[in-house]
């Protein structure tokens, strides 16, 4: 029986990602969470080069930082972030970033790091490559999604890493025994008063997944989605659940 392992790989590209390679091996649940951990902190790249005007998003929350975070997410305006969608079809990914982006100016990431999981595993180097991609074999579930830079464009890269976060997300949380948030219809406000109870200060890894399920259970997503890419790439095709 071929043993389970999970591979992810990352090279620079545009001044993004790091170059780096491992192998995960004789891993637990948790150990497995961990090696995926890695490649959740590309989450801002599905936002960078989905073909919205990142640095528009950004100054606009910079304009709102200095009113302290809970004042600036009761400011922030999604009618505004859509200004900086470029194309009305990628205007849910400028709203999600807007959030993002928000949170990250005051420190606060999307998914935890790894240092914050615990579990059993082995890692090793794997061989670099020129792209970005994820092999994963674990019991029956099997994710391999890859995409070389050679010839490219920015929103085959987007594509990458919301199908590799579309993969990986979810089940993530799921190996560290939190339950399926349910996806519900977008409401700014109730966003708010989720993030409210929240704890955003020193965080832990329920805190993380609590955030996680603020975004998904009120019809956002702390990354932009294969199926939010598709709208304007056509080529791009989410897998059907």
């Amino acid at each position: 029986m071929q043993e389970d392992f999970f591979i992810y790989y990352s090279y620079p590209y545009k001044g993004f990602f790091e170059e780096k390679a491992e192998k995960f091996f004789e891993f637990d649940e948790q150990g497995l969470a961990r090696g995926i951990s890695n490649f959740l902190k590309f989450y801002e790249a599905s936002f960078i080069f989905s073909g919205i005007d990142y640095k528009g998003v950004r100054e606009y929350i910079k304009s709102l930082s200095p009113l302290g975070f809970e004042e600036a997410l009761k400011k922030l305006s999604l009618k505004k972030l859509k200004e900086f969608s470029v194309k009305e079809t990628l205007s849910p990914i400028a709203e999600n970033y807007g959030l993002v982006f928000l949170l990250r100016s005051f420190g606060i990431e999307a998914f935890p790091p790894p240092s914050l999981i615990n579990g059993n595993f082995g890692v090793e180097s794997f061989e670099k490559k020129i792209g970005i991609g994820v092999m994963l074999k674990y019991k029956s579930w099997v994710v391999i999604k890859k995409l070389s830079y050679e010839e490219v464009e920015d929103y085959f890269v987007a594509g990458a890493v919301s199908s590799i976060l579309d993969s990986l997300a979810l089940k993530f949380y799921e190996l560290l025994d939190f339950e399926k948030p349910k996806k519900k219809r977008k409401s700014l406000s109730n966003f708010r008063s989720s993030l409210s109870t929240l704890n955003l200060k020193n965080m832990k890894l329920n805190d993380y997944f609590e955030l996680f399920k603020s975004f998904i259970e009120n019809g956002f997503s702390p990354y932009a989605t294969l199926e939010m890419l598709s709208k304007e790439y056509k080529n791009l095709k989410p897998k059907r659940r």
